[in-house]
């Protein structure tokens, strides 16, 4: 792999947080990328690729550094995130100068982003335009899959029990960690991504209507949302067509759900049929924005 030149921002101080631009850096639209548990900077395959994109089409990229990235998930969450993520829109839009930016969201960044549009509705940044949500798929389920039922079950009850009794910021044993990452976790945030209901629990496929986030986003941010046909964090039991359909029906935004035919979770590797079909997906969506 090339290096990837660019500019390394600090967006705030304590801690010190950082976002690291590419593409056309003097451009005044930015695509903001915001990876999913255990990511930072290039992590996600076709993140090279895709700020190349951005630069071809006169956009900034930057990659967003969070106090959860890399093995910070377990002792984070997505409250910690969202407040995190809102001051690096506001720095690239008050200090730098950006006057549109674009949200993109991988895995359980599109958690961050979800909760985002729901804790701060009509007190968003001006300057965020869309938002893109990339590999929406369900931790709960796809954790739930990786264990007999009786474990998952054990675990589950040992998050409540700890939380029940004040204990939810203790970590778990190391046979839970070991189940998301390896990353030592918290009970509260391994609650969040495993329970049902838990704080992370937007899109798993058992949800209830009044349960699903879409219906309570607010109506005037322009949505993406790219689901993986092939995602391998997805259980053979969903129907990936049928679940956009019902997302699409709940969500009242200006908002598209596409099904990304033989795309794997991180879809492909950079220059693949697929990424440049998302790319194309993409570029329709940034066109209206």
């Amino acid at each position: 792999m090339l290096p990837m030149e660019g500019r390394l921002h600090k967006y705030f101080t304590s801690p010190a947080l950082t976002a690291f631009e590419s593409g056309d850096l003097s451009s005044d639209s930015l695509l903001l990328f915001i990876g999913g548990l255990t990511d930072g900077y290039l992590t996600v395959g076709f993140i090279p690729a895709l700020a190349e994109w951005c630069n071809s089409r006169n956009w900034a990229f930057a990659q967003v550094n969070l106090s959860s990235s890399y093995g910070g998930y377990g002792v984070g969450g997505l409250d910690g995130d969202v407040e995190e993520i809102e001051r690096c829109v506001k720095y690239f839009g008050h200090d730098v100068g950006k006057r549109r930016i674009v949200l993109v969201g991988h895995s359980t960044g599109c958690q961050d982003i979800i909760h985002l549009l729901l804790t701060k509705g009509g007190k968003l940044p001006e300057v965020l335009k869309g938002v893109v949500l990339q590999a929406p798929v369900s931790d709960r389920e796809y954790i739930a899959s990786q264990m007999q039922q009786e474990v998952y079950d054990g675990y589950v009850e040992l998050a409540r029990t700890m939380k029940a009794v004040e204990d939810g910021q203790e970590i778990m044993p190391r046979k839970v960690c070991d189940v998301i990452g390896g990353a030592p976790i918290t009970a509260d945030r391994f609650w969040s991504l495993a329970a049902k209901g838990g704080q992370d629990d937007y899109f798993s496929s058992d949800l209830e209507k009044d349960e699903r986030p879409w219906s309570r986003l607010p109506k005037n941010m322009p949505l993406l949302a790219v689901y993986s046909d092939e995602d391998e964090y997805v259980g053979e039991h969903v129907d990936k067509q049928m679940l956009l359909d019902t997302w699409k029906k709940d969500c009242p935004s200006d908002a598209t759900f596409v099904l990304l035919p033989r795309a794997r979770h991180d879809i492909s590797e950079e220059g693949s049929v697929q990424v440049t079909a998302f790319f194309q997906h993409l570029g329709t969506f940034l066109d209206k924005i």
